[in-house]
């Protein structure tokens, strides 16, 4: 899956890893975040590009700070596969192949 911002290109996959990459300097990758311990099934990144979600196979969801190339954290979200993850204001929602959405809130 590829999610874009105004200068980066964010892609993520089976390989359970992500890539950050710079189109304007020549598809650079800035940074790359192997903390997934199974395939990744959706990717969300925040309105003003410097946060990126990422839902793994094993229920796992993590935030990423794509400025600094680090993770932030993670959450236990579902019990099966994160297959979307969406923010709207102060809210995320993370929804699974176990049938649950789970709504968080941003403080």
């Amino acid at each position: 899956m590829i999610e874009t911002t105004d200068n980066l290109v964010v892609t993520a996959g089976a390989d359970s890893q992500i890539h950050v990459m710079e189109p304007r300097m020549s598809w650079k990758v800035r940074s790359s975040f192997t903390d997934h311990r199974d395939f990744i099934y959706s990717l969300h990144i925040v309105p003003n590009g410097s946060i990126a979600f990422s839902g793994g196979g094993d229920g796992m969801l993590l935030a990423h700070d794509l400025d600094q190339g680090r993770l932030l954290y993670g959450l236990g979200a579902n019990q099966a596969a994160v297959r979307c993850i969406g923010t709207s204001g102060d809210r995320m929602v993370a929804a699974g192949d176990d049938g649950n959405a789970i709504v968080y809130e941003f403080s």
